[in-house]
Protein backbone atom coordinates (compact mmCIF):
# COMPACT_ATOMS: atom_id res chain seq x y z
CA UNK A 1 0.00 0.00 0.00
CA UNK A 2 1.35 3.52 -1.01
CA UNK A 3 0.31 5.58 1.90
CA UNK A 4 -1.19 9.27 0.85
CA UNK A 5 -1.66 10.24 4.38
CA UNK A 6 2.12 11.51 6.08
CA UNK A 7 -0.31 9.94 9.61
CA UNK A 8 0.34 6.49 8.31
CA UNK A 9 4.39 7.24 7.23
CA UNK A 10 4.55 8.08 10.87
CA UNK A 11 2.88 5.10 12.01
CA UNK A 12 5.16 3.20 9.86
CA UNK A 13 7.98 4.39 10.94
CA UNK A 14 7.49 4.85 15.24
CA UNK A 15 7.07 0.92 14.46
CA UNK A 16 10.30 0.32 12.77
CA UNK A 17 11.54 2.59 15.97
CA UNK A 18 10.00 0.39 18.46
CA UNK A 19 11.34 -3.12 17.06
CA UNK A 20 14.66 -1.83 17.70
CA UNK A 21 14.29 -2.25 21.64
CA UNK A 22 16.87 1.17 21.90
CA UNK A 23 13.64 3.31 23.50
CA UNK A 24 11.95 2.69 26.67
CA UNK A 25 8.44 4.83 24.39
CA UNK A 26 7.64 5.74 21.24
CA UNK A 27 5.06 7.94 19.85
CA UNK A 28 3.47 9.03 16.55
CA UNK A 29 2.48 12.04 18.17
CA UNK A 30 2.84 15.38 20.38
CA UNK A 31 3.09 13.69 23.71
CA UNK A 32 1.98 16.30 26.62
CA UNK A 33 4.16 14.39 29.75
CA UNK A 34 6.83 11.75 29.09
CA UNK A 35 6.22 10.17 32.84
CA UNK A 36 9.45 10.17 33.01
CA UNK A 37 10.58 7.58 30.84
CA UNK A 38 13.74 7.15 28.80
CA UNK A 39 15.15 7.68 26.10
CA UNK A 40 11.93 8.57 24.05
CA UNK A 41 11.56 9.03 20.77
CA UNK A 42 8.64 11.22 19.17
CA UNK A 43 7.72 11.11 15.36
CA UNK A 44 6.18 14.04 14.45
CA UNK A 45 4.87 16.20 11.40
CA UNK A 46 7.48 17.79 9.91
CA UNK A 47 5.53 19.48 6.36
CA UNK A 48 4.87 17.74 3.28
CA UNK A 49 5.97 18.52 -0.43
CA UNK A 50 3.42 17.38 -3.25
CA UNK A 51 3.80 17.48 -7.56
CA UNK A 52 1.62 16.57 -10.05
CA UNK A 53 3.51 15.44 -12.80
CA UNK A 54 0.71 14.29 -15.07
CA UNK A 55 -2.93 13.60 -14.47
CA UNK A 56 -1.94 10.19 -13.33
CA UNK A 57 0.99 11.09 -11.62
CA UNK A 58 1.82 12.21 -8.22
CA UNK A 59 5.25 13.12 -6.37
CA UNK A 60 5.03 13.59 -2.58
CA UNK A 61 7.69 14.03 -0.09
CA UNK A 62 6.47 13.58 3.47
CA UNK A 63 8.72 14.99 6.23
CA UNK A 64 8.82 13.99 9.87
CA UNK A 65 10.65 15.07 12.93
CA UNK A 66 12.37 12.76 14.78
CA UNK A 67 13.09 13.49 18.47
CA UNK A 68 15.39 11.71 20.60
CA UNK A 69 14.47 12.71 24.37
CA UNK A 70 16.89 11.54 26.92
CA UNK A 71 17.06 12.65 30.82
CA UNK A 72 19.66 14.70 31.30
CA UNK A 73 20.69 13.17 35.37
CA UNK A 74 24.47 12.51 34.21
CA UNK A 75 25.91 14.40 31.22
CA UNK A 76 28.02 11.65 30.13
CA UNK A 77 25.38 9.01 29.75
CA UNK A 78 23.32 11.27 28.14
CA UNK A 79 25.38 12.44 26.04
CA UNK A 80 26.48 8.63 24.80
CA UNK A 81 22.87 7.71 24.87
CA UNK A 82 22.35 10.45 22.39
CA UNK A 83 25.02 9.04 20.35
CA UNK A 84 23.61 5.60 20.29
CA UNK A 85 20.47 6.82 19.21
CA UNK A 86 21.22 7.98 16.35
CA UNK A 87 22.93 5.22 15.14
CA UNK A 88 20.08 3.25 16.12
CA UNK A 89 17.71 5.63 13.45
CA UNK A 90 20.70 5.44 10.97
CA UNK A 91 20.84 2.19 10.99
CA UNK A 92 16.80 2.27 10.93
CA UNK A 93 17.06 4.60 7.52
CA UNK A 94 19.41 2.66 5.94
CA UNK A 95 17.87 -0.42 6.24
CA UNK A 96 14.26 1.06 5.17
CA UNK A 97 15.43 4.00 2.87
CA UNK A 98 13.30 2.22 0.05
CA UNK A 99 10.34 0.26 1.45
CA UNK A 100 8.43 -2.15 -1.59
CA UNK A 101 4.74 -0.59 -1.64
CA UNK A 102 4.97 2.54 0.75
CA UNK A 103 7.77 5.04 0.29
CA UNK A 104 10.32 4.72 -2.31
CA UNK A 105 12.90 6.91 -0.37
CA UNK A 106 13.83 7.72 2.97
CA UNK A 107 16.48 9.66 3.86
CA UNK A 108 18.20 12.36 6.51
CA UNK A 109 16.80 15.63 4.99
CA UNK A 110 19.15 17.92 7.13
CA UNK A 111 21.36 18.10 10.03
CA UNK A 112 19.92 17.13 13.99
CA UNK A 113 19.67 19.83 16.51
CA UNK A 114 20.44 19.24 19.96
CA UNK A 115 18.76 21.44 22.70
CA UNK A 116 18.42 21.01 26.67
CA UNK A 117 14.95 21.62 27.64
CA UNK A 118 13.13 21.37 31.16
CA UNK A 119 10.19 18.53 30.08
CA UNK A 120 7.78 17.99 33.37
CA UNK A 121 10.24 19.78 34.79
CA UNK A 122 13.33 17.13 34.71
CA UNK A 123 16.19 18.51 32.73
CA UNK A 124 16.40 16.46 29.45
CA UNK A 125 18.14 16.21 26.10
CA UNK A 126 16.76 16.56 22.84
CA UNK A 127 18.00 15.96 19.82
CA UNK A 128 15.49 16.28 16.88
CA UNK A 129 15.95 14.48 13.22
CA UNK A 130 14.23 15.81 9.97
CA UNK A 131 13.43 12.53 7.55
CA UNK A 132 11.99 12.64 4.61
CA UNK A 133 9.93 10.06 2.78
CA UNK A 134 9.69 10.31 -1.23
CA UNK A 135 5.68 8.59 -1.69
CA UNK A 136 5.13 7.91 -5.38
CA UNK A 137 1.58 7.77 -6.71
Amino acid sequence: MTYSLRSDVRTAFAALLTATGEYAAVYDYPKKNLEGKTPVALVLPGGVERRIISADVTETWFYVVVAHIVVRDDAGVCTTTLDSLENTLFNVVKSNYATAGTWTLCQYDQRSKVEMPKVDNNPYALESFLIAFKIDE
